[in-house]
This record gives structure tokens, C-alpha cells and sequence, in this order.
């Protein structure tokens, strides 16, 4: 429909404000088929297990879990659903559904997006990733390059910069900097 916008792909060296807000398609009540789209809270856990019937195991690094009100769970058969996060006023592709029982008490086990960065940039033109936005409340400090081969450089030129999410080199806009790209033309008023 016209309300749906694409969401930015977070880069490696993303991390999430504690407390964020999200978006995600869970089953309530035991339900094993989702039907409806759901506010849920971010958690920050280095120990929510696994899987559901392993709550307190380490999670691997790429892995997170989350909170949702009670009776409500990520099932098998939503697995691979997106948990979408703004991050003042950017929206994110946070993680995937992985694992968590239907409603079975285990916290619903997310893949992070942000571990996959070099992954989908080598596999898609069109992944757009955004920079992870500053908070306003903070005051920006200047890092220093680390060199480090693990996290992707991004390129001083714009040999690719659709994957960065600048407009393309044809001139498409990029959709999540100016949204008035997704707007309908008005029918004409000639009979």
C-alpha cells in the first residue's frame, strides 16, 4: 500500500539505545500463525538463552532477545519476520525472527541484522544502510579510524553509493530521505 516505506539495514558497528521501541509480527495467545503487527520493547540480555526451553544460556553475539506482552511469542512459523526499531526518526531492520516457542515462556530469539552488513551488501545493490543516528541529547565525539579488517570501510567515493543510501548513480532518489518518492500522482482533472 502506499503507507509501506523501505527500512535501512544497519551497519556492523550499529548498536540499539537501551529501550528501544519496535515493531514485530508474533502470534498472540498461542496462536501458531501471526495476525497482527505488534509494539514490542527491546531487550538487551546476554543471557536469554537459545531457545525458549533455554532461558539463562549466553546467546551468541548475533543473536538478541526481546519482550512482548504476555501471550504473545515469535513461533516457528514466523520465523524469518522482521523486528523494525526507529532510532530517532531512521527505521531499522533491527533483526529476524529466529526461534521461541508459541507463547511457551521463552523470550522470542532474534538474528541481528548488524552482523550480516558485508553479507547482503555483496549479494544486493539495493540495500540501503543508514548511518545509526546520533541521539540529540549527546554530543558527537570524533573517533579514530582503528583499522580494524572486521568492520567494513566504507568507501571515500561514491563508486557504489546505493548500497550506503545515497541516490543511485541514474539519479533514483533514496526513498528514506525524501519519502515524497512513494507519493501518488494526482489524477488529472481533464475529463
Amino acid at each position: 500500500g502506499p503507507a509501506l516505506r523501505p527500512l535501512c539495514l544497519p551497519y556492523s558497528e550499529h548498536r540499539r539505545p537501551p529501550g528501544t521501541r519496535c515493531w514485530a509480527l508474533l502470534a498472540p495467545n498461542g496462536s501458531s500463525i501471526p495476525e497482527e503487527l505488534i509494539s514490542v520493547e527491546v531487550t538487551v540480555s546476554e543471557t536469554c538463552g537459545t531457545r525458549g526451553d533455554d532461558v539463562g544460556a549466553p546467546s551468541p553475539p548475533e543473536t538478541f532477545c526481546i519482550t512482548v506482552p504476555e501471550g504473545t511469542s515469535a513461533c516457528q512459523l514466523d520465523g524469518g519476520s522482521p523486528l523494525a526499531c526507529e532510532e530517532w526518526g531512521i527505521w531499522f531492520l533491527l533483526g529476524t525472527a529466529s526461534m521461541g516457542g508459541c507463547a511457551q515462556g521463552g523470550p522470542p530469539i532474534f538474528t541481528a541484522t548488524h552482523h550480516y552488513e558485508r553479507w547482503v551488501a555483496g549479494i544486493t545493490r539495493e540495500a540501503y544502510f543508514a548511518e545509526t543516528p546520533l541521539d540529540p541529547h549527546e554530543e558527537e565525539e570524533e573517533e579514530e579510524p582503528t583499522g580494524d579488517p572486521g568492520i567494513l570501510e566504507r568507501p571515500e567515493t561514491s563508486e557504489n553509493p546505493s548500497i550506503h543510501g545515497e541516490p543511485k548513480p541514474t539519479g533514483t532518489p533514496n526513498p528514506m530521505e525524501d519519502p515524497s518518492v512513494w507519493e501518488h500522482p494526482k489524477p488529472s482533472e481533464d475529463p
